[in-house]
């Protein structure tokens, strides 16, 4: 209803038949209560829930709720499209289904931590319903939810990453063959490395220039290797000596 100045209300009413003495229903006794602020504050939680629900979703990894039991409670969308898991087979398989087999004894142990401890990390593999594997680096807090503890976390895939470390840790296998195939000590002009890593030629007084940040590079990716440093020998004004000796 509306009141005088137009405010809108919201009345919960109970009504009921009174019976006279013929038997006959001719009155009704009905009894309205106020209920506007419930409304308001009711309207106020589900605003609140689906503005979290919204941050929630535009999140750029998974996000989870894991109870003391490791029953997954709450997910996003991107948990779902991720795994390939339904709602109804979350409620089966719980938090360490998705996980990849040899890693969910480590992934248990990171949620007791977190239960414990307060927050934990990990890094792992999803096993999605169609048998995918998917490297991703998961975290979770510890909180306190209506009374409950749960784990609240979430999860970043970290394939290039992955692939990034490959891609150098095989950078650095070729390296350290070709440095071991080579003759202990070798002595190169900068012009002669010009034309052999750019595939041009040069002039003398050029060449220097070119070649300082192309040596400054293979100077940090030797140091990997033990002696590394001590490698390459400018040699002023002509060249570089390389001794892997």
């Amino acid at each position: 209803i509306t009141d005088s100045v137009g405010n809108l209300h919201w009345l919960q009413t109970t009504k009921r038949a009174l019976v006279g003495s013929d038997g006959v229903a001719n009155q009704i006794l009905g009894i309205s209560v106020d209920i506007t602020e419930r409304r308001e504050r009711e309207a106020a939680i589900l605003q609140e829930r689906n503005f979290s629900a919204a941050i929630i979703n535009s999140l750029p990894g998974i996000f989870y709720v894991v109870d003391a039991e490791a029953n997954l409670t709450r997910w996003n969308d991107r948990y779902l499209a991720v795994t390939g898991y339904t709602p109804k087979d979350l409620a089966v398989i719980g938090a360490l289904g998705p996980i990849a087999e040899e890693d969910r004894a480590t992934v248990a142990e990171r949620i007791q931590t977190v239960f414990l401890e307060g927050e934990a990390e990990v890094e792992t593999h999803l096993a999605t319903k169609n048998g995918e594997r998917i490297p991703y680096y998961l975290t979770g807090k510890r909180a306190e939810i209506e009374g409950q503890t749960y784990v609240v976390g979430m999860g970043i895939d970290i394939t290039d990453r992955v692939a990034a470390e490959r891609a150098v840790r095989e950078s650095q296998r070729m390296l350290e063959i070709v440095m071991n195939s080579l003759p202990e000590s070798i002595f190169w002009k900068d012009k002669d490395l010009v034309y052999l890593v750019q595939g041009y030629q040069t002039t003398d007084w050029e060449a220097p220039e070119i070649m300082r940040p192309l040596v400054s590079r293979l100077r940090r990716k030797l140091a990997n290797f033990e002696g590394g440093d001590n490698w390459i020998v400018n040699v002023r004004g002509t060249g570089y000596v390389f001794d892997g000796g």
